[in-house]
């Protein structure tokens, strides 16, 4: 969706787009599409198409035409039914989309029209559909603490069904807010944190019925710092559920990835060690296990972006902190995490620079360098042998 001078960046989003909507022209022909929406600006003009969130079997997302700024496009992933869908701030102001979010038959996200300042909006994919759903600050400064991503529970219609996000109302700073969709049912759910500053709920993950995030209650007599919540969409049922790092000391753990019952991510415990390493809880019966120590000492080994591929976990981390490679944690023979090791050294020489891991097909994609080819595409089967 970029003009032709940007071609990969094009191929990536068709991919995406194909990936997303499970389009059959896409996945039979697999020939790149180039969808110019850019084309009333300078020839090197980008549109820079982002935030992508499947509606239907479409996929909505923001992107600048050279007319009418950064607004909320809409593609089935073939140029004639790539549309500008809704202009927001009208003329060639920019509404900014942003936090887009699948929840069911509606996207969920944060866009300003000029006049209520960054607020949070509703569509469902359709221009008279595409609607301001609450103002959460009157005036045209808006509600501008919104998380950069949203936790969903469900689909929008359908019972128990919730998206929770990080919101400032102006009053109680920024904490936790829950919507249904609709503009009665978009409520503070709970002030963690009263007075300044405030929680500032962050890394939303949905599984199980539940959303789980990170805020900080402040520590103090009876608090915890920033620690692991959860909540079910009901004020009961949101409720703080570790203490890893004890006291009023902060682990800073959330979720990134879970399987099997057990959610991963990095926590500072400081009962084993005060740095940030690999990190597995249970999140039924809340045991907390430190993966590995990879970088040994008080320096954090800078783990993150962990991937679910079938039952394994894969994520990127350094021993060093300047060889960013690629680990896989160990099971025990009932598929509780035990450990984390290096899948393999890609470039000895130097740095393996792993990232954007992402699991298809059975196996983890991700970009590396051997010291030979440059930064390039791998993928690995989480052995060394099938690691290409």
């Amino acid at each position: 969706m970029l003009i032709r001078r940007s071609s990969r960046t094009a191929v990536a989003l068709v991919a995406l787009v194909g990936s997303v909507c499970g389009l059959a022209s896409v996945a039979s022909a697999q020939t790149p599409v180039l969808i110019d929406i850019n084309r009333y600006s300078l020839v090197s003009a980008d549109s820079s198409p982002a935030n992508f969130a499947r509606i239907g079997a479409s996929v909505v997302f923001s992107a600048n035409d050279g007319t009418n700024g950064t607004e909320l496009w809409i593609t089935d992933g073939t140029s004639g039914n790539t549309t500008l869908l809704a202009d927001i701030n009208p003329g060639s102001a920019s509404s900014s989309p942003a936090n887009l979010t699948s929840f069911g038959s509606r996207v969920i996200f944060t866009a300003d029209n000029g006049a209520n300042g960054r607020e949070l909006w509703i569509t469902d994919g359709t221009p008279s559909g595409t609607v301001l759903l609450q103002e959460i600050v009157a005036g045209s400064t808006g509600a501008t603490s919104f998380s950069s991503a949203f936790g969903v529970i469900g689909t929008f219609g359908t019972p128990n069904s919730f998206v929770l996000f990080a919101a400032n109302n102006g009053t109680v700073g920024t904490e936790l807010w829950v919507t249904d969709g609709t503009t009665a049912g978009t409520n503070l759910l709970l002030d963690i944190r009263s007075g300044s500053p405030s929680s500032i709920p962050s890394g939303f993950f949905s599984t199980g019925g539940k959303v789980y995030f990170l805020a900080n209650d402040g520590g103090g007599a009876g608090l915890f710092g920033n620690e692991l919540w959860s909540s079910d969409g009901t004020l009961a049922g949101t409720v703080r559920l570790t203490d890893i790092a004890p006291g009023v000391a902060s682990s800073g753990f959330s979720i990134d990835a879970a399987v099997n019952g057990w959610g991963y991510g990095v926590a500072n415990n400081l009962a084993v060690g005060n740095d940030q390493e690999p990190t597995a809880v249970n999140l039924t019966t809340l045991e907390v296990r430190r993966l590995a120590d990879i970088r040994p000492g008080t320096t954090s080994s800078s783990s993150q972006e962990f991937v679910v591929v079938g039952s394994d976990v894969f994520f990127r981390g350094s021993a060093t902190g300047t060889d960013t490679q690629l680990y896989r944690v160990t099971f025990d023979g009932m598929g509780d995490p035990i450990g984390a090791t290096l899948v393999t050294d890609i470039n000895p020489s130097g740095n393996d620079n792993v990232g954007n891991l992402a699991a298809f097909d059975g196996r983890v994609h991700f970009a590396a360098t051997n010291g030979v080819s440059g930064r390039e595409l791998w993928s690995s089967d989480g052995s060394a042998t099938g690691t290409t």
